[in-house]
């Protein structure tokens, strides 16, 4: 099983997406927030795959290791099939799952590898980690939505979806500390 991050003690290595994939994420952001009735302070994540998560304190080995394996790759391919991609967690997170195959999970595999080889990964059983976008979250609310609301919100999108399959390329990779302000969030990107 894979543990809850700890937002003490790691960082992320994200992917971007942007066409249609970028487009849909967001447009069903948009539409929870103009429809679902729920406060004007909740959370939307920025939209982003996280790939991996790191210990703090090692920037420099990490885009050193970034830029080894992604140098590899022209295009980094993101696929969702809307059709039962949709989940909900107790935690508050509504996720889009992402299809784990292809050139993006051969991606994140190898990238996976070479952190671990040096003992940066703070994830223990990759096999386990589902790629996926965090489309609702109370993570960083300062007035979360009541569970009740979340499971409607989740059991609409679900069923409303449109259910066919998107695909577009990533746009970039970054690493990440775990803050909402997209301008000290930042710790290194690369364009793909």
């Amino acid at each position: 099983m894979i543990q809850p991050a700890s937002l003490e003690s790691e960082h992320f290595i994200v992917l971007i997406p942007r066409g249609k994939v970028y487009s849909l994420a967001r447009g069903i952001q948009k539409f929870i927030s103009e429809n679902c009735r729920i406060s004007d302070d909740v959370f939307f994540p920025e939209i982003h795959i996280t790939l991996d998560r790191i210990k703090k304190g090692y920037r420099d080995e990490v885009v050193a290791i970034v830029e080894k394996v992604i140098n590899k790759y022209k295009k980094i391919d993101i696929c969702v099939n809307t059709d039962q991609s949709f989940h909900f967690y107790q935690n508050n997170f509504l996720v889009m799952d992402i299809l784990n195959e292809g050139p993006l999970m051969e991606f994140a595999l190898n990238l996976h590898r070479e952190l671990e080889k040096r003992g940066l990964s703070t994830i223990n059983n990759y096999h386990q980690w589902d790629l996926h976008i965090t489309l609702l979250s109370n993570l960083f609310a300062s007035r979360p939505i009541p569970d009740k609301l979340f499971r409607h919100i989740y059991y609409y999108i679900s069923y409303n979806t449109n259910k066919k399959q998107y695909a577009s390329e990533a746009d970039r990779l970054e690493v990440w500390r775990p803050e909402p302000d997209p301008e000290n969030r930042c710790l290194a990107s690369f364009k793909l």
